[in-house]
């Protein structure tokens, strides 16, 4: 660095930030996924102001390895009422992360963050299409019906096709 260069920097900078509950970035958002069955594990759910009824899942894939740490992105809605349609994927997700049909079955149940943070997920992965304006897809499964997906495409977690 030339003289003239050294004396237009600051080194000197500082500034106050709060980083409580912020995520650094993994490196590999770009990361392109093919179709097919992941194992991940949910390292983040929230709602954003601008959707209050809308909560986002960040999953960070865990199966398989070449493809650990990916992070993906899915948001689901609220139920509005006791026969919206939604349930049946608030089901599915809940079924993925763990939750058995006799926890399920127990009546009125109360979902938060807390249910399904740091919890194993089984999905479908479907990349979206930007030309056609087509969003990535995340399909929940329970666990044996993601393992039976996944034999049918080979024995392997990868396979394209529909669930």
């Amino acid at each position: 660095m030339s003289e003239q260069q050294e004396r237009e920097v600051n080194r000197q900078w500082s500034f106050s930030v709060n980083l409580s509950g912020v995520n650094a970035p993994t490196g590999n958002k770009n990361v392109e996924v093919p179709e097919g069955y992941y194992k991940g594990e949910i390292t983040d759910c929230y709602v954003n102001d601008d959707k209050p009824d809308r909560v986002i899942f960040k999953i960070s894939i865990t199966e398989p390895v070449e493809f650990a740490g990916v992070i993906r992105t899915e948001g689901m809605t609220m139920p509005r009422d006791p026969e919206d349609k939604v349930r049946y994927y608030w089901r599915g997700l809940a079924e993925s992360a763990g939750y058995s049909a006799a926890q399920l079955d127990a009546g009125e149940i109360v979902l938060s963050p807390d249910a399904f943070h740091g919890r194993e997920v089984h999905f479908h992965y479907k990349p979206g299409n930007k030309a056609a304006n087509e969003r990535e897809r995340i399909g929940f499964l329970p666990p044996a019906a993601w393992t039976r997906h996944a034999q049918a495409k080979g024995g392997s977690a990868l396979g394209s096709g529909a669930k």
